[in-house]
């Protein structure tokens, strides 16, 4: 039993890395987001000042980020600071003016609040857009001299533009406390975590979630049958079929939940060795009785011997 515990340990450990370790992390002027599993960069257009993400062919979230306190000259420099520049300085007007300047016209300019953060919020529908409900969503936020302009295309009302908000929630702003000649002071940013604390927390809970989920559908039903039901060890033929049978049924299982969370694919080697797992655990054979130690003849028989 303790063999076939490490096993699955081992197995877990593995294929949760596999699983999981797919995530990308945008970081740049001080913004710093983890982009949803799914999402995939797309480095073909060098030509761009943003960063790309896309959903297959379903939506596409852009990163744009301006240090604006370097572009404003020394003389007008003089009296002000960069920490002056945030959204007080921006009316709806110029939130508009920026959209105008990208080719689209906002049909509504709202102030949204995701993560703590305020953003200007600029919708645009796109009407000779091939699918329905296809629009583009600008959230623009400015602080500490930077803008940044996450921009989603894609179906307001569908799955993709959740992952959208997700990310905003879960997005870091780490030059707030920051001054020219001064360190970051992490204490006045509530819920800092430096890169590796971010990035290894996020991996950590999908590791335990993929984990949980792995062993649940692939092990868990295999180990009730044989030691709750059966309660003892199943003969070859019965045992490779039933690891067969049950292996389509949990790679079935795992695919109908890679491609909802995600759209993803369920891979094969997983299933091949937990169903070796799964083989192993059906044909363990209980602890054999240790016999009891010979009694040294001493000569004499007992008294009540029938000779």
């Amino acid at each position: 039993m303790k063999k076939i515990i490490c096993v699955l340990l081992l197995c877990m450990l593995f294929f949760g890395i596999i699983a999981k370790a797919n995530f990308n992390i945008f970081n740049e002027n001080g913004l710093r987001c983890l982009v949803p599993t799914g999402w995939t960069e797309n480095t073909d257009d060098n030509t761009l000042e943003a960063t790309t993400y896309t959903y297959g062919d379903e939506a596409m979230i852009q990163f744009y980020t301006k240090d604006l306190w370097e572009a404003v000259p020394d003389e007008v420099k003089e009296g002000a600071k960069r920490s002056d520049i945030d959204n007080s300085i921006f009316s709806k007007e110029d939130i508009a003016d920026i959209i105008a300047v990208e080719g689209f016209e906002a049909e509504s300019i709202t102030m949204e609040t995701f993560g703590e953060k305020e953003y200007f919020c600029a919708y645009v529908p796109l009407s000779g857009a091939t699918e329905e409900n296809a629009s583009v969503t600008f959230m623009i936020h400015c602080e500490n001299g930077y803008i940044y302009m996450i921009s989603f295309f894609g179906n307001k009302y569908g799955d993709r533009y959740a992952d959208f908000v997700e990310m905003l929630e879960g997005s870091l702003y780490t030059n707030t406390s920051y001054s020219p000649g001064s360190k970051l002071d992490k204490s006045n940013i509530k819920g800092f975590k430096s890169e590796p604390d971010f990035v290894w927390t996020y991996f950590a809970v999908t590791l335990l979630i993929s984990a949980v989920v792995t062993i649940g559908i692939y092990t868990v039903p295999i180990v009730i049958y044989r030691y709750a039901i059966k309660k003892t060890t199943v003969e070859r033929k019965k045992a490779l079929l039933i690891t067969v049978i049950y292996g389509i049924v949990a790679y079935i299982i795992m695919a109908i939940i890679n491609y909802v969370i995600d759209g993803s694919a369920a891979g094969l080697s997983p299933c091949v060795i937990w169903s070796s797992v799964n083989y192993g655990i059906l044909r363990g054979k209980k602890k054999k009785e240790e016999p009891l130690p010979e009694q040294p003849f001493d000569g004499e028989f007992p008294e009540n011997n029938m000779f």
